[in-house]
């Protein structure tokens, strides 16, 4: 049995000035903006796809730091849990955006792509590559159908 999963701890951290706290406010975390905050977090985002299985958040470290990203999120699957082959990359601006998507990125020397938000329920759901046909699909494990 795992304690750790029985045990929950809480830490109070005291800063010694308000000054202190400033640099969190250029930091984007979910839980500590209000709505209008977390709407102005949403107004920037791309689509980074093509992620190897498996992949987590901090494998695109790097690649945030160097396209400016303020924050990068790996959506779970519906039905698995696994994570997804994509990311969504947030911005502080359209023209940042514009700069990242316009960088060509790799990750484990793969090739990463590009996307609006928008595009990503053109993603096949057997290899998650915008565009695939799923009944043609060669990541396709079910039968082909002959008929």
């Amino acid at each position: 049995m795992c304690l750790s999963k029985l045990y929950h701890t809480t830490a109070y951290v005291v800063f010694d000035s308000p000054a202190s706290i400033d640099q969190f406010e250029n930091t984007w975390a979910v839980l500590s903006h209000s709505a209008d905050q977390r709407a102005v977090c949403r107004a920037h985002i791309a689509l980074l796809a093509s992620l190897l299985h498996g992949s987590i958040a901090a494998d695109l470290t790097e690649i945030a730091e160097e396209i400016s990203a303020k924050s990068v999120n790996i959506p779970f699957s519906y039905n698995s849990y696994n994570p997804k082959p994509y990311a969504y990359v947030h911005f502080s601006s359209a023209d940042t955006k514009d700069s990242a998507m316009a960088i060509t990125c790799t990750l484990k020397g793969i090739g990463l792509t590009w996307h609006e938000p928008n595009e990503v329920s053109s993603f096949c759901h057997c290899c998650d590559r915008p565009g695939c046909d799923p009944g043609h699909c060669a990541f396709s494990h079910a039968p082909q159908c002959p008929f």
